[in-house]
């Protein structure tokens, strides 16, 4: 196999070009954690996924000042506010240059200086778009939105870390010695068993676990006894 590096600055605009090929890999089942030949780092740079949507909606909100960000924003301070809404302010006219908040109105008197406009909804989830379009901004703003964008990804991902849901792909386990003990059996019905979460109701305690059909109970049961046995062995 020829290895390929996949070359861009630091510019934030241009992870889009990483991020296509990173889903493209992904789709293909290439980005498992482990895989050498893949390159494991480049999994970190498909921000078009679930939580790469949700983190966009959460960023386009908080600039249009519909709820709070998440985060502070790149060279922004808590105990500096005015630094804040600057932020809010210059990000807001650059989406507007772009094209992503649209009918776009500049306030006066009181409101005096704010932006107000909308982002339509097939845009609120759009990554490819965002990226691509952060390549028509100058490089300082190009990279706070950017960066802004990437702390709340990564917020979310370790969120769901912590609560035991975050699908972290295939992963290669290791041993000093590994054979198999018996045929492999292959679960007909793992098609319709689905990975879920509860919350139970007195201490709210969270537990992580599988709808398994009642059509399907008696042969995984039957299955796991053949787990057993071989660990008894």
């Amino acid at each position: 196999m020829i290895p390929h590096r996949l070359l861009f600055t630091n510019l934030g605009g241009e992870r889009r070009f990483a991020s296509i090929v990173a889903k493209r890999l992904e789709s293909l089942g290439a980005l498992t954690q482990g895989d050498r030949r893949a390159g494991p780092s480049l999994s970190a740079y498909n921000y078009d996924s679930a939580y790469g949507k949700r983190a966009l909606m959460m960023l386009y909100r908080g600039l249009m000042e519909q709820e709070p960000l998440p985060i502070v924003p790149p060279g922004c301070s808590l105990e500096k506010p005015d630094s804040i809404q600057d932020f809010i302010l210059k990000g807001k006219a650059a989406l507007v240059s772009v094209g992503i908040i649209r009918d776009s109105v500049l306030g006066n008197g009181k409101e005096s200086g704010k932006i107000s406009g909308r982002i339509v909804d097939s845009d609120m989830h759009d990554v490819g778009r965002f990226l691509n379009r952060l390549l028509g901004l100058p490089p300082e703003i190009q990279n706070r939105l950017f960066e802004l964008f990437v702390g709340i990804l990564d917020l979310l991902i370790q969120n769901a870390r912590v609560e035991g849901h975050l699908d972290s792909g295939i992963v290669d386990m290791k041993a000093n010695r590994i054979e198999l003990q018996g045929t492999p059996k292959a679960r007909q019905s793992h098609k319709r068993i689905r990975v879920v979460r509860i919350e139970t109701t007195l201490d709210n305690q969270r537990i992580v676990g599988l709808l398994i059909p009642n059509a399907a109970v008696e042969s995984v049961l039957q299955d796991l006894a053949w787990v057993q046995d071989i660990d008894d062995e």
